[in-house]
């Protein structure tokens, strides 16, 4: 067993018992409670959105929440998967003829979210502990000039850009889930693009700016506030990255032996769920 597996395998144990012990740790609203928005986008990843939406189901208790999935034109059966569930459970399901990159589908939740906050869910999430989104809300709501909840990364490594040119990734939003109130749209005008910026004066390279980096940066010059997770609400759920995105300097034989373990977890679990 290759270390990341062996790494993954720890922690979601370590998580599936924490959340049960850590289930009362968090933030209660108080009336009155705003409207939400959750947002879902799935591209080709049949097993992983269904556990994202299951382990969701069973674990959102909030009141006032709209979920709304994202078929990005897929072809490997998510697309019937997804209309027959969205049928069965009666959530609003968008089903796109042309897929779209991942950050045009942020873009248009920033134009068209209509809720008092939206949360962004990537399709390969799995959620263990109840009220996770309740939490997330309280969070903003206690704090009215925090505009954006989420996680905030800097990390600085070779990466192959889509186009081919060698780049530096600096600050970045780590979009597998984060929270925003919708009203921040009318503070600043933004793209979730990646963003090319100034060049590096030590190794010369281009810097480059992850999803959600622009995003940052303007609302840094404009004064808004954006606070990441507390720890406790990172163990009330698990996101399985290898199989939502994967570059270039991943594909090793060594990441698609870690990818497959992650498959046969999900595979797994979802036959337990379905026997109960």
């Amino acid at each position: 067993m290759n270390r990341r597996i062996a790494r993954e395998a720890i922690t979601l144990v370590t998580k599936t018992r924490m959340a049960r012990l850590i289930s009362h740790i968090g933030c209660r609203l108080r009336p009155p409670i705003p409207t939400v928005t959750v947002f879902v986008i799935c591209t080709n990843n049949r097993e992983p959105v269904e556990l994202t939406l299951r382990s969701l189901r069973a674990t959102t208790r909030y009141p006032k929440c709209n979920l709304v999935v994202i078929d990005n034109a897929s072809t490997d059966g998510s697309s019937e998967f997804l209309r027959d569930l969205s049928e069965n459970w009666g959530f609003e399901l968008v089903q796109s003829e042309k897929a779209r990159a991942h950050h045009e589908w942020c873009d248009w939740m920033f134009r068209t979210a209509s809720t008092d906050y939206w949360v962004h869910v990537h399709d390969d999430m799995f959620f263990l502990a109840s009220d996770w989104l309740g939490d997330m809300i309280a969070l903003l709501e206690r704090q009215p000039r925090l505009y954006l909840l989420g996680q905030r990364t800097r990390k600085i490594l070779g990466y192959r850009e889509p186009y081919g040119s060698i780049i530096d990734l600096d600050e970045s939003l780590v979009t597998c889930l984060f929270a925003v109130r919708t009203s921040l749209r009318d503070r600043v005008t933004t793209s979730f693009a990646f963003w090319a910026g100034e060049r590096d004066p030590v190794s010369g390279r281009q810097r480059c700016y992850d999803e959600g980096g622009r995003l940052l940066a303007d609302m840094s010059a404009m004064g808004l506030s954006f606070l990441a997770l507390p720890w406790w609400h990172l163990l009330k759920w698990h996101h399985f990255g290898s199989l939502s995105w994967g570059r270039q300097f991943q594909q090793t034989e060594e990441y698609y032996e870690f990818k497959e373990y992650q498959v046969r977890w999900i595979t797994g679990r979802l036959k337990l769920r379905k026997s109960k």
